[in-house]
């Protein structure tokens, strides 16, 4: 049997740029290659000259050269010799379809029989590459699959991020081809700017995040996760039919009429469909004219991008200006950004390469901190008496808090002013302090809240720099004439759903009520809903707050209207199952004093038919932060070389989820196994770090992979939900480039959620995924039947 016949009946040769033939060899200098190859999901392919073709191997992560980092390496079919000089697009369709860079090209020596290495399966060889040189050693697996590893010698360096730091082709720049896929490079956040020379201040944009390709004389959009959004902003494709070989890297945003974005804003000019109201601000252009100038100096990247969109001279795409700094001008930049209502400000190094990955050389810098206050009243606007210029803001207990006046448009400055005045009283109902000025205010009953965004509280209270973003989540105002007296009660309906004893703590430690989680509740609905309705789910409730709790399987007396009942089979017999569709059941488990929701894996029409799978990885307490991490992301490639895309999630405690979505084509009982076949084999192949069994006096310094969430009936944590424990704690969906960041797996609460709540979603394409466990998947596994 020919050695190429695998590759060669995978390819249409007629269709794809790919080499059918050999090649030549040269015997004193056996080739190596690595080829940064973007299809479904980038991976780095490496390739070693043995036996006259190109042994094989799909590396995820790509080499290191950390001699303390293994990088899973798994096999694919050999390749012909002449392979080691291709770089192209494979054609969309066809079998690794997407972009082939040659990353790394060289020649490489074998300690010994090179063939018979390979047999054994511990391959020990030196290298000499572009980038890759000195010892590295190959290793098999049980699974069949192998470990690429960096030997500790002088060319080793544990600091250096060799595939991020160094994505070129090692081809020269004019022969770059122009990739279908660009992972945009991301802020680190940080609480102040920078300061000294070597830096520029751009406005933090509140839009979508969007990159641009434009090739083959097509224009394409695509978000963060790589979700096509093209057909969503026509106009803005049409503008740019006058780029060629190019990507670009901006924000989709609307702006007021004080010229600030806000993100609802965008959000419903999308939805609607409204593509004249959309602006493109472009601030970066990895590639430009068929050229790669990721490594090129920002300053130069953004001189060029200048240049040309001037010549171009589009009127919905628009370039993103800068401040350069000398000193500390980004702190006076970022204080001017807030005055004006912007989000905050990003700070960029002026020799910073593009990078596609999260970079401390991008910092993002907010206007960080957001509350909810009352109104007590308004000044009307300079000549305009039907509209709002400024609120007049209180605290729960009515001390005065400051005016906002910035951040409205025109038709919410109209529509608070008919709200506040079918809540006018005649004077003032603050209980401490007063507006400075001789402002005619109208006074208003308090019972209308807003968020607003602000710098700092100053020492006599006020908030410094506030910037008006809407009503708060679910706050529904009847307007009335109202004569009464100052009402110091919060809110008791949400979302259509009355709550008692709104004050009632439930968390003592950090002081939250029932009010705050319904507010919680209805501010994370538009992201939590998707997994959670419509599911089969099971509650922990605690009326009288964490350390009181009880769960709840099946329904009981006493279940609100909007919190639904189904019948559905369960071990022994049927049993009654608890499920809600909207936000109006989220509000309701809060009433029921629920703080923990967990769900089903399938939904309440198949629900012997999963639709999701999870991996809960709990460790030790002696495991660190960045061992977790890694467990994580060893799953995410795993389940990667299995064909599975995975998502991960911070638990609200110590551990972590990986979920999978699936096409609801297996029961649970196949599931289950096949996430015990991975467990089992994660922990036979790392048995110092993994254990798939719970056994607690076994797991000292171990993570245990827990698949039992994944059988019928049992269930996992849901997105968003609050925790039981002290805090407040929240389980946050984050995207893997954030997970390599993480500096705590248990500081996102409800508390500080509210403050930044979620504005895209870091599972971005994760419903339209239709996947399932594959044949050769649970063979990899070992799984039979």
């Amino acid at each position: 049997m020919d050695p190429l016949d695998v590759y060669r009946s995978k390819r249409d040769f007629h269709v794809t740029r790919e080499p059918e033939g050999n090649g030549t060899s040269d015997p004193q200098a056996p080739v190596f290659v690595v080829q940064r190859h973007h299809a479904s999901r980038l991976h780095y392919d490496f390739r070693l000259e043995a036996e006259g073709v190109l042994k094989s191997w799909a590396v995820p992560k790509g080499p290191s050269l950390d001699p303390n980092c293994k990088r899973l390496a798994v096999p694919t079919e050999d390749h012909p010799l002449s392979y080691a000089d291709f770089e192209g697009e494979i054609p969309k369709g066809e079998y690794g379809g997407g972009q082939v860079v040659l990353w790394d090209r060289g020649t490489w020596k074998c300690e010994g029989d090179s063939v018979e290495q390979l047999k054994r399966g511990k391959l020990s060889f030196e290298l000499e590459g572009h980038k890759l040189r000195g010892g590295f050693s190959l290793i098999r697996m049980k699974d069949g699959n192998w470990l690429l590893r960096k030997r500790n010698d002088q060319a080793a360096d544990p600091d250096v991020d060799i595939v991020n730091d160094r994505p070129e082709s090692v081809l020269p720049a004019s022969a770059a081809v122009i990739p279908t896929r660009l992972e945009p490079m991301l802020c680190k956040r940080t609480k102040k700017p920078p300061t000294g020379p070597g830096w520029v201040h751009e406005l933090k944009l509140d839009g979508y995040r969007l990159v641009c390709r434009a090739s083959e004389g097509e224009v394409r959009f695509y978000s963060r996760n790589g979700i096509d959004w093209t057909s969503k902003v026509g106009r803005l494709a049409k503008e740019l039919a006058g780029f060629e070989g190019t990507w670009l890297d901006g924000e989709l945003v609307t702006f007021d009429g004080s010229g600030v974005s806000h993100f609802a804003d965008v959000r419903a000019a999308v939805n609607a469909g409204r593509d004249a109201e959309l602006v493109y601000m472009v601030f970066d252009a990895p590639f430009l004219d068929g050229v790669d100038l990721r490594d090129v100096p920002l300053i130069e990247r953004k001189a060029r991008l200048r240049e040309r969109l001037d010549a171009l001279a589009p009127t919905q795409v628009r370039y993103v200006d800068h401040m350069e700094s000398h000193q500390d001008e980004g702190a006076a930049f970022l204080e001017l950004a807030c005055q004006a209502g912007a989000e905050g400000i990003v700070s960029k190094r002026t020799e910073s390469g593009y990078r596609e990955r999260r970079s401390a050389d991008w910092l993002k810098v907010k206007c960080l901190q957001r509350t909810s206050l009352r109104v007590a009243g308004y000044v009307p606007l300079e000549g305009d008496a039907g509209s709002v210029g400024a609120l007049v803001l209180a605290t729960d207990d009515l001390r005065f808090a400051g005016k906002v006046g910035t951040g409205f448009s025109d038709a919410q400055r109209r529509e608070l002013a008919g709200l506040l005045d079918g809540l006018a009283r005649e004077d003032s109902p603050l209980a401490e302090g007063s507006p400075p000025g001789r402002d005619a205010i109208t006074w208003a009953e308090p019972e209308l809240h807003v968020d607003v965004s602000f710098m700092e509280w100053t020492e006599t209270g006020r908030l410094r720099h506030p910037v008006f973003q809407g009503l708060a989540a679910g706050d529904g105002v009847k307007t009335r004439p109202a004569r009464k007296r100052p009402s110091t009660k919060v809110r008791s309906a949400i979302a259509g759903v009355k709550l008692s004893n709104v004050n009632k703590v439930l968390y003592p430690d950090a002081g939250i009520t029932k009010g705050e989680l319904a507010e919680h509740a209805a501010r994370v609905a538009e992201w939590m809903l998707p997994h959670v309705e419509r599911r089969p789910l099971t509650l922990l409730r605690c009326p009288d707050g964490i350390g009181k709790c009880f769960f709840q399987k099946h329904a009981g007396v006493g279940v609100p209207s909007s919190v639904e009942v189904i019948s559905l089979p369960e071990k022994q017999g049927r049993g009654d199952y608890l499920f809600i569709r909207g936000v109006e059941g989220l509000v309701a488990l809060v009433q029921l004093g629920v703080l923990e929701v967990h769900l089903w894996g399938s939904r309440v029409d198949r629900s012997l038919r999963p639709d999701r799978m999870v991996i809960d990885l709990d460790p030790a307490p002696d495991v660190t932060l960045v061992d977790l991490v890694g467990a994580a992301v060893e799953v995410h490639e795993r389940l990667e070389a299995l064909g599975i895309v995975s998502f991960p999630m911070l638990t609200g405690g110590k551990g972590l989820h990986v979920v999978a979505p699936l096409d609801r084509h297996h029961d649970f009982a196949l599931v289950k196994r096949f996430t015990k076949a991975l467990a089992t084999r994660m922990t036979a192949d790392a048995p110092k770090r993994f254990i798939a069994k719970s056994n607690l006096s076994a797991r000292t310094g171990k993570i245990f992979v827990d698949y039992l969430r994944n059988g019928h009936g049992a269930t996992a944590v849901a997105p968003y939900s609050t925790r039981a424990r002290p805090g407040a704690p929240v389980a946050l969906p984050i995207s893997w480039s954030d997970l390599g960041g993480l500096q705590s797996t248990d500081d996102v609460t409800v508390r500080t959620l509210a403050a930044d709540p979620p504005r895209d979603d870091p599972w971005d394409g994760y419903f339209e995924l239709r996947q399932r466990i594959t044949v050769d998947a649970m063979r990899a596994l070992g799984m039979k039947g």
